[in-house]
């Protein structure tokens, strides 16, 4: 279920009828920081009398740069109240003054806040409502000032609101925003107030929960290695912007929020974020509320839990504007490896390098239908879901396992993802995604098995073309070019016949906004492999394919049994084989195989191969 963040509509607005007031009437609601006049006496009214004639900062003022921490990886709608919130934390509530110091507009302004964000709380359930939540650190943050602008009533009643939201647990939430949101509220917001209120109990208290929280949520969010599970990949770097506040803040606290486990998990946060990172800064996968890097943001992260390693990559990838001072310690420094996987977390990234000219393909396997992302460069070609349209004897495959990875495979060369997803009735769908790093071409390929006798087999598969992106179809041949800006990829159905005039079925061409590509055969198999090639200049050139003969004792194999193909793109030549059926010692292209897949630059003028990879089953 989503997290659910609900405030008690019976509760009373008045300070007599205000639980942190009642508590803060007694001296044990105040902790040693608060003025002996206070704590003795249990007196709320002079707590805020006080509080107002003091310089309070933000817990984040030392971080902005010119922007605020709250706004850090996430999309704000421009002139919601949250916007509104955030803009008074960052021009008012950074600032090391009094509220007697501000312009009568200034305190106006900010007592107006206030008390639009009290109605705000009283609309109800804020279900997965990151701007609320935001919303929220926003007033945390520049309460202290607000002490001396609002009526004594209104500062309790939203202090009181605020540790209320605090103190509730809503769980890890099952998508991104809501995973958002109880890290928010539930974590960064009790320290927020420990931070700023530092002479309340209560806010005392609450920054131990937040700490203990965070505990708990470097264990139980992520893999081990800094990812969590494919349904909140999308959260990603707004979940390193608010671990890295939450860095700030315990600096704030002179105390460290981190055990050792959890220290090290955002270290490694750090760097799957990078790794999960654009070459134009945004994230892969994002959710809506998700936005990029800043450079101020990236060198806090880098500062709070990244290594050399990491500021090596970041620098490469983003720039050194974006790194600052940071860049000359990573000067010695290799960065690490571009691509990762995880089976738990059901997804992976394939990258050719960190460069900003790299490609690299984003892959959420968590259900049956596959999103992927694909960048070459700066500019987006996919962008959505892999569906798939299949059909066994007229009838239609319904879907309803998840993907389950059977092979995983990066060097220089390549990096290599195989998917398996069992259907009804012993049939299946295996599934590659191939980047070839120094060849630079992307293939992707399903081998659908329909189990028992032969019968009429048909494939669809749709994914969407990002914004700007078309597909232009040759005219005579089923080849054509994804168009994308400067970006121009050669895209090749290679179970296809090459020319529109061969009979057998099948299609590539674009639908809505989509790349599809289909394929109908009869048999109790259907392969349906497509191959992009990823230099621009190169699909320019003349390119042609070939299914190739593949033959096992002198005799030739079926398509229900292996395929083969040749693909020559410019000068480049490549072959790539499949086992459907069981493996066996085959030739094709005078190539000897018994493994269950192989792909290999071909070299013509030898009549040899150099192997890119092979898998043996």
């Amino acid at each position: 279920m989503a997290a659910t963040v609900e405030l008690e509509p019976e509760r009373q607005t008045s300070a007599a009828g205000n639980a942190l007031v009642a508590l803060c009437s007694t001296k044990a609601g105040w902790t040693s920081e608060a003025p002996g006049k206070v704590r003795k006496a249990g007196d709320a009214a002079a707590y805020v009398a006080w509080l107002a004639e003091e310089r309070r900062r933000g817990p984040l003022a030392n971080v902005s740069q010119g922007e605020n921490a709250l706004t850090w990886g996430l999309t704000l709608v421009g002139n919601s109240p949250a916007a509104e919130l955030v803009e008074i934390a960052t021009t008012l509530g950074s600032q090391a003054t009094t509220a007697k110091s501000l312009k009568p507009k200034q305190r106006a302004r900010l007592a107006d806040a206030v008390q639009q964000w009290l109605g705000w709380t009283k609309e109800g359930a804020h279900a997965s409502d990151v701007e609320f939540a935001v919303a929220a650190l926003a007033v945390g943050n520049f309460l202290p000032l607000a002490a001396g602008c609002c009526e004594r009533e209104t500062w309790w009643d939203a202090a009181d609101a605020l540790v209320r939201l605090a103190s509730q647990d809503s769980g890890d939430g099952e998508s991104a925003p809501a995973m958002l949101c109880n890290q928010l509220l539930g974590v960064e917001l009790p320290l927020t107030l420990a931070a700023a209120l530092p002479e309340i109990q209560r806010c005392r208290e609450l920054g131990q929960l937040g700490a203990d929280r965070l505990k708990e949520s470097a264990d139980q969010l992520l893999n081990g290695e800094g990812l969590p599970h494919g349904s909140l990949i999308g959260g990603l770097l707004p979940l390193t912007a608010c671990w890295t506040r939450l860095a700030v803040i315990g600096q704030a606290l002179k105390k460290s929020l981190w055990s050792k486990s959890a220290k090290a998990q955002f270290g490694w946060l750090v760097r799957q974020t990078l790794r999960w990172t654009a070459p134009n800064g945004q994230p892969l996968l994002a959710d809506a509320v998700a936005a990029g890097w800043t450079p101020a943001f990236l060198q806090a992260a880098l500062q709070a839990g990244g290594d050399e390693s990491d500021t090596a990559a970041a620098e490469t990838l983003l720039g050194r504007k974006f790194v600052g001072k940071a860049a000359g310690k990573a000067k010695s420094h290799e960065p690490p490896e571009p691509a990762d996987h995880c089976e738990w977390s059901g997804v992976a990234v394939l990258r050719t390098d960190w460069t900003p000219q790299a490609t690299t393909v984003a892959v959420d396997f968590t259900q049956a239908t596959m999103r992927l992302d694909l960048r070459v460069g700066e500019q987006q070609v996919f962008d959505g879901p892999w569906e798939i349209d299949l059909r066994f004897g007229g009838k239609k495959v319904e879907f309803a396992a998840a993907w389950e990875e059977t092979c995983w495979f990066s060097d220089a060369d390549v990096d290599f993802i195989e998917l398996t997803l069992e259907l009804p009735g012993g049939a299946s769908i295996e599934r590659q995604v191939m980047l070839a790093r120094e060849e630079k071409f992307l293939y992707l390929a399903d081998y659908c098995t329909a189990g028992g006798n032969p019968r009429e087999l048909q494939y669809q598969a749709k994914i969407p073309l990002a914004s700007g992106c078309d597909f232009a179809a040759e005219r005579e041949t089923r080849d054509g070019l994804l168009v994308a800006g400067s970006v121009s990829l050669r895209t090749l159905p290679l179970g296809l016949g090459e020319w529109r005039a061969d009979p057998r079925g099948g299609e590539l061409a674009a639908v809505d906004g989509r790349l599809a590509w289909s394929a109908d055969r009869s048999g109790v198999a259907i392969v349906a492999p497509l191959l992009l090639d990823l230099r621009s200049g190169r699909s320019q050139k003349q390119c042609t394919w070939r299914q190739l003969t593949v033959a096992e004792g002198l005799e030739i194999q079926s398509a229900d049994v292996a395929v083969g193909y040749r693909a020559q793109s410019g000068k480049d030549q490549w072959i790539f084989y499949r086992s459907i059926a069981q493996r066996g010692n085959r030739t094709l292209l005078g190539q000897n195989t018994a493994s269950e897949f192989f792909a290999a630059r071909f070299l013509p003028e030898t009549g040899t191969v150099e192997e890119l990879v092979e898998i043996e089953g």
